[in-house]
């Protein structure tokens, strides 16, 4: 009789362990019907010349909205240091992203004044230098 109540013990157990392994499978699936915006495909970023030549660096902060066919749409220029050096290269390079639309409820979702600080580093201040 203790060896049946000890097997039936172990089979609770593990039928505990799989039912708890389903549900944690089961949650993973419904939160995949939610998810963020990921960028997937953009263009080299382009290093002004007379920047490049005088050596300067500098960021620009933009603001965007991102579409449910992951285009980048409303795309405009927040701040800029220094001002002006870099804002055009800065908005040709983000309006060239294509992103994964965030997803909610498993539908596409637009994204709305997204922010981006975009950096201009020359490829001898950089660790990992880019190919300008």
């Amino acid at each position: 009789m203790g060896v049946l109540l000890k097997h039936r013990q172990i089979l609770l157990g593990y039928s505990l362990v799989l039912c708890l392994a389903c549900s944690v499978a089961l949650l993973g699936c419904v939160s995949s019907l939610n998810q963020p915006f990921a960028l997937i495909s953009w263009d080299d970023l382009v290093y002004p010349e007379e920047a490049k030549q005088s050596k300067v660096t500098g960021t620009v902060t933009v603001r965007y909205d991102i579409q449910v066919d992951g285009s980048v749409t409303n795309v405009s220029v927040v701040q800029s240091d220094p001002p002006e050096t870099f804002d055009a290269a800065a908005l040709s390079h983000v309006r060239s992203w294509v992103f994964r639309p965030a997803k909610k409820d498993g539908t596409a979702v637009p994204t709305e004044n997204v922010e981006s600080e975009i950096t201009f580093k020359l490829a001898d201040q950089m660790d990992d230098p880019p190919d300008y």
